[in-house]
């Protein structure tokens, strides 16, 4: 399995065991924490729809709100600032294009056989 048996891909016992281990991390404690990383993004993704609406340029939605949860996530659990709403990283190319092979393959189960 592409994803192994990680908590967003298993049910029952193996995801409550998961589950309890990630628990505290969402306590208010460390939820409150967490709010200057979204502050400090959320500023940054209004500055971009500012800058469209001022160009009347269109915006990909989906992408900036996945870079958006890229960079905080990134943040939050691994201390590590990712900034892909300032800049494009190799990562979500390859992560977009990896959900769109997995939606293939999802959507076609025979497409394996003549690709």
């Amino acid at each position: 399995e592409m994803f192994g048996s990680g908590i967003f891909m298993v049910n029952g016992k193996n995801w409550e065991i998961q589950r309890n281990l990630a628990k505290p991390i969402f306590g208010l404690g460390p939820r409150t924490e967490m709010f200057e990383v979204y502050y400090r993004s959320g500023d940054i993704l209004i500055d971009i729809f500012e800058k469209s609406f001022q160009t009347n340029s269109l915006l990909e939605i989906q992408s900036l709100f996945k870079r958006f949860t890229l960079d905080t996530f990134g943040e939050i659990g691994f201390g590590y600032k990712i900034d892909s709403l300032l800049k494009p990283i190799p990562f979500s190319e390859s992560f977009d294009w990896l959900i769109d092979e997995l939606n293939s393959t999802f959507y076609n189960p025979l497409r394996k056989f003549y690709y």
